[in-house]
């Protein structure tokens, strides 16, 4: 591996903690409570409708298009929009949400191991995350894993979101770290591998679904394949 790497820099949502596990577990528990049942064809459908919403808006937030107000605001009155629910509802319903899915204490697989490995080996260990910065925090205590990272950093915080350079170069001055020293490790290939790249930072893409890579990149589907990877003398 490159030796001048010290800092390891993780995104939280879909890389260490299982947003699709909590995020779901929590809309199921809501669509009850709601009893939205009555309203719309059934859960399932609800959950789809959700992630293709969830996922534009996360888009047009990484791109500056959206501010965080604007993104929790909108999210459930688009989504009861198409689905018929009334909107009278949306505004209750999206502040349960934000309230309670941090709190879920799901990491994605051998999380927890990998971090212990890493940190025993001396690495340094960071989150740099566009999720919002009241909630970073919760999901970290939840999973039991905020005791490992010296930095955390948010886009709020920032001032801007990955994948642009100024959200890198304000984690590099908080953490007092240089790009080469930084592993990016992230699900996102966009904002964390490219973003990560144009400032000079390794990266690695965190990609359990086995997606097609725009270009040639180094990846992990699996976090219990990072211990191997650092050890090889992989180029990043």
């Amino acid at each position: 591996m490159h030796h001048d790497i010290r800092h390891i820099v993780f995104d939280l949502d879909h890389t260490l903690w299982d947003y699709e596990r909590a995020s779901e577990e929590t809309l199921r528990e809501l669509f009850e409570e709601y009893g939205l049942g009555r309203c719309c064809q059934g859960f399932d459908s609800f959950l789809t409708v959700f992630r293709q919403v969830n996922h534009m808006l996360w888009q047009a937030y990484n791109r500056g298009q959206i501010e965080q107000a604007a993104l929790r605001r909108v999210r459930f009155v688009h989504i009861f929009e198409r689905l018929g629910i009334p909107l009278a509802w949306a505004e209750g319903f999206g502040q349960q949400y934000v309230q309670r899915c941090p709190h879920k204490p799901y990491t994605l697989p051998h999380v927890p191991q990998m971090l212990m490995d890493l940190q025993s080996r001396g690495y340094r260990l960071h989150i740099l995350t566009n999720g919002f910065a009241d909630v970073q925090h919760i999901k970290l205590r939840a999973a039991g894993i905020e005791s490992f990272f010296h930095t955390v950093v948010t886009s709020c915080r920032a001032g801007a979101a990955k994948p642009q350079a100024r959200a890198f170069h304000y984690f590099m001055e908080t953490a007092g770290c240089s790009p080469q020293q930084c592993l990016m490790i992230g699900d996102n290939w966009e904002a964390d591998v490219c973003g990560a790249l144009q400032v000079g930072m390794h990266a690695l893409w965190y990609n359990p679904k086995r997606l097609e890579a725009p270009q040639t990149s180094s990846q992990i589907a699996c976090f219990s394949q990072l211990p191997l990877f650092l050890n090889e003398g992989a180029t990043y």
